[in-house]
């Protein structure tokens, strides 16, 4: 006769040293952002300018790239999927309303990605996955279901993950001048969520379908941001022997700035009435910029008629831009 088994208690000395055997391998798993990258040093001797400007421009561009899960988008092509999977309109927006709630709780697990893994990596993740999203998963849009999965996983990859990575990346080379780099780049983000994208999607469901559309979208992301990210993506100026805002190593003029800002842990930043009233404010505006846009195509379709729906959805989109701006 065998010995008997035993049941696995976490309790038990055995189950203590596998539980901080796991404990321990999972807090391997980190990327070690301090370390420049021999591509990244390459980059800053070369730059004939401070590469926090250069970091703008990608950063922006890691915004602009957040557009296919950004509402405009989805609004401007969503008649398309309702009609062609047979789903009525009240139904898509309590859908859409689930997948988003779902993406925005998911977040902070993003953000502690952010946090352990990097910006780069991060990046190329997130990339990949919205790619797979468009590229793959699309396939498998057959009923509510599986349409909420495909939206959940538009909004978590697009408009959350890659939204947070562009913010986040700015902010790292940006602090007295932060507030005047995310203004800059957001002019970008407002261009590329209700222009240039939003045109392209509807144009795209309006010729080759709602599918190939997000076909041509997900290699859009593959071949456009994938390289960007790999290649120009660094972590922090400290690790390239520079500083936030092109100041001197030696330099303190902003060492008290930096010390309150960025010295907060996510408790004392919880505790601050700074944070709840920029919480409460992007709800609000969430909140209802989502629904116009979301809708806009329907509204349009039946102030206009469908003759003229296009033509109203592309003056709508490339004028919103500009008045923001």
């Amino acid at each position: 006769m065998g010995k008997q088994a035993t049941a696995y208690s976490p309790s038990s000395g055995e189950g203590k040293q596998a539980a901080a055997h796991a404990s321990s391998c999972f807090a391997g798993l980190r990327v070690d952002t301090t370390k420049p990258t021999r591509i990244g040093l390459w980059l800053v001797k070369r730059w004939p300018f401070y590469y926090g400007y250069w970091i703008l421009m990608v950063g922006t561009f890691a915004k602009f790239f957040s557009a296919p899960g950004q509402t405009p988008v989805m609004g401007s092509i969503m008649s398309f999927i309702r009609e062609d999977l047979g789903i009525t309109k009240g139904t898509v927006s309590v859908l859409y309303c689930i997948a988003t709630f779902l993406s925005s709780v998911s977040l902070p697990l993003v953000g502690y990605c952010l946090d352990r893994f990097g910006l780069r990596v991060s990046g190329i993740c997130d990339a990949v996955l919205l790619a797979t999203t468009c590229l793959v998963l699309s396939n498998f849009v057959e009923g509510p279901l599986t349409l909420t999965g495909f939206l959940y996983m538009l909004r978590l990859f697009g408009q959350g993950t890659m939204q947070l990575i562009g913010t986040t990346l700015i902010s790292k080379w940006w602090i007295k001048h932060r507030g005047k780099m995310q203004g800059i780049s957001g002019m970008g983000l407002s261009l590329s969520q209700a222009g240039i994208f939003t045109i392209l999607a509807r144009m795209g469901g309006e010729t080759i379908g709602w599918l190939h559309t997000y076909w041509v979208i997900g290699g859009i992301v593959v071949f456009g941001f994938l390289p960007v990210c790999t290649i120009f993506f660094l972590e922090t100026p400290e690790a390239y022997g520079m500083k936030p805002d092109n100041e001197r190593m030696s330099g303190s003029s902003s060492k008290e700035t930096e010390d309150v800002i960025e010295g907060m842990t996510v408790w004392e930043a919880l505790r601050t009435t700074s944070f709840w009233a920029l919480f409460f404010a992007g709800f609000v505006w969430a909140f209802n910029a989502a629904a116009i846009f979301f809708h806009i195509t329907t509204l349009l379709e039946e102030d206009l008629g469908k003759q003229q729906l296009s033509r109203g959805l592309t003056t709508f989109y490339i004028g919103k831009p500009s008045s923001l701006s």
